[in-house]
């Protein structure tokens, strides 16, 4: 079954997640795997984030979707994030999800909204 989750980045969570990555989307229980289908991001504005230019998403260590416009948004934005591997790639992990800057961001009031759809399926089912 497709789910989703909603993840609200506030500024604090964003200037601070080049230090400690921000976990937007839980391990799956035992036995179980996430397939990453797609992630997007909504802001009504707010100041852009100075530095930092990057959002990018990991699990286990591995990146494997960016946004690149979203934290120098002043106004409303609305996008996907790029995939880092392959077009057509779905990204599973046995992992969690986490999201960090490329750098410290120095300012900004931008609150982020992520959109993280994903279906998780029992391993060997």
């Amino acid at each position: 079954m497709i789910q989703s989750i909603q993840a609200v980045l506030i500024p604090a969570n964003i200037i601070g997640s080049y230090a400690a990555p921000i976990t937007v989307l839980p391990a799956p229980p035992a036995g179980f795997i996430n397939n990453i289908l797609g992630i997007s991001h909504q802001t009504a504005g707010g100041t852009a984030y100075t530095t930092a230019s990057k959002l990018l998403y990991s699990s286990g260590g591995t990146k494997f979707m960016e946004d690149d416009a979203v934290l120098a948004a002043t106004g409303s934005y609305n996008s996907p994030a790029l995939k880092s591997a392959a077009t057509q790639t779905i990204f599973s992990t046995t992992q969690a999800v986490t999201v960090t800057t490329d750098a410290l961001a120095a300012t900004g009031t931008s609150t982020i909204n992520a959109y993280i759809i994903y279906e998780q399926i029992q391993i060997g089912a």
